[in-house]
């Protein structure tokens, strides 16, 4: 009898197999997550945290602490959970309830004796514009506080990047991107020879719509649909120059865009891609950071917004649209770059890694990503499934006959054999970590794959087949 084992499993990849390959892939990998090593464990489960008021927007972290911007003056900063911070905004003049629609962006202005640290945000009110508010202690406290809104000599797009000791933001109408003084901080946008612009729709094909800016290897990344822009930027505007135009891998979605160990991963038209990679092909590349599961980000359109977030601690990059999160765990000294999808309860609409903890504010509820549950908030369960490629099992184009599963796994589990693509009978399979079992399971054919469905606190980290091959 022979055995195939698997002890290091990768993640998604939708493309199409070759027949009689053996390479542990998978095909369906739903609310799991690759970790170190190779093993898979179900996806973290949602708790509620807190519950945020209906007149705050966004989630952001500073300081230590998650926060959320209010209206000023109408004393909802004293009304917050204990955990999290109301961050109140004004313009000095009565600034009502109702009027903000979400943040945009929001950033840190450093460690500036004078300017910082304090934070910076961009926030869209319900009549569609965008303000610009620098948040200094002491917080608004009335109506008619002294104010937080910047006055901008533009208008304002939907993003904002701390670089350079300046503050940098897209002037969709202008069709550059202006930049703030760093002599006397980021309230002044018009300081002559100190803040200005940077003209950059004069070098871009195709749409031209910027999408978001983030920072490249200290370097300033211009995003449109089409193409991306590198600037070197400086304190000195006169040592502003662009650096390249990379036409065709643009991003789509600016939530999307999230700098990851010294790289930015963004979804482009043609999925989700690497900067580095583009900086390098200047076009879609096959063995590009997304290229596995293109299939499946190809559906996404533009109408649903993405939030994204690294998390050191987990060393996830995760990206949600809707209820959908795509899961890229990326461990550069094991080589692995894999991908899995998980389905939440609720959208998200703010992810925010904070002291090693993972937050998302779906509405005006605060959850956080616990390991440590087996049910999302209210007691859903969480059902997590994967599928293997099919594999040859070392004999392609042989006839096998399946005797055993060895399998080493924490919770209980339904195991499916798929032989030729029919699915046999499931069997129910109990947690035997740290040692294996031994199981029996039937099936006869030239490929074999598996197909593992639990809803309980789940980690497979190992798997034997034991089988004969006919003739041999």
């Amino acid at each position: 009898m022979r055995t195939f084992t698997i002890d290091r499993f990768l993640g998604l990849d939708t493309r199409p197999g070759r027949y009689g390959e053996d390479y542990p892939a998978l095909v369906t990998a739903s609310n799991v997550a690759l970790k170190s090593g190779g093993a898979i464990s179900r996806r973290p489960a949602l708790r509620t945290v807190a519950s945020l008021s209906s007149e705050s927007v966004g989630l952001y972290a500073r300081g230590g602490r998650l926060r959320s911007v209010v209206p000023g003056g109408q004393s909802l900063q004293g009304t917050g959970p204990t955990e999290v911070t109301y961050d109140p905004i004004g313009d000095g003049t009565a600034y009502p309830l109702g009027v903000l629609s979400r943040l945009v962006d929001a950033e840190s202005y450093g460690t500036h004796h004078v300017f910082g640290p304090h934070g910076y945000v961009a926030v869209k009110r319900t009549n569609g514009a965008i303000e610009h508010h620098w948040i200094k202690e002491p917080p608004v406290s009335a109506a008619t506080a002294v104010s937080t809104k910047v006055d901008l000599p533009f208008i304002a797009g939907e993003a904002l990047l701390k670089l350079a000791e300046k503050m940098w933001a897209p002037s969709p109408v202008d069709g550059t991107v202006p930049f703030s003084a760093s002599s006397v901080g980021p309230s002044d946008w018009s300081l002559v020879g100190d803040a200005g612009a940077l003209p950059a729709q004069s070098h871009v094909s195709g749409a031209r719509d910027m999408v978001a800016l983030t920072h490249y290897r200290g370097r300033l990344a211009v995003f449109f649909p089409d193409a991306v822009q590198l600037w070197n930027v400086d304190p000195d505007p006169e040592l502003h120059a662009l650096e390249q135009v990379l036409n065709g891998p643009g991003a789509i979605l600016a939530g999307s865009v999230a700098n990851v160990l010294g790289d930015v991963i963004y979804l482009s038209r043609g999925g989700f891609r690497t900067l580095s990679s583009a900086t390098v092909t200047g076009e879609a590349a096959e063995n590009d950071i997304g290229s596995k599961i293109r299939t499946l980000t190809d559906l996404i359109g533009t109408t649903t917004p993405a939030a994204r977030v690294w998390s050191q601690t987990r060393s996830q990059f995760l990206c949600a649209i809707g209820t959908t999160v795509y899961v890229l765990t990326l461990i550069p000294g094991e080589k692995m770059a894999e991908w899995t999808t998980w389905t939440l309860p609720v959208a998200a609409d703010y992810l925010v890694e904070n002291e090693g903890a993972l937050y998302l504010r779906g509405g005006n509820t605060l959850y956080r990503l616990d390991d440590t549950e087996s049910q999302d908030t209210g007691g859903a369960a969480i059902t997590g499934t994967i599928e293997t490629r099919p594999l040859a099992l070392g004999a392609p184009g042989k006839f096998k006959t399946v005797h055993y599963l060895v399998i080493r796994q924490t919770a209980a589990a339904s195991w499916q054999l798929i032989v030729d693509g029919q699915a046999m009978t499931a069997k129910n399979v109990p947690a035997c970590s740290p040692k294996a079992l031994r199981i029996p399971f039937n099936g006869e054919g030239r490929q074999i794959a598996f197909r593992v469905t639990t809803t309980a606190d789940w980690r497979l980290e190992g798997l034997s087949v034991e089988f004969d091959v006919q003739g041999m």
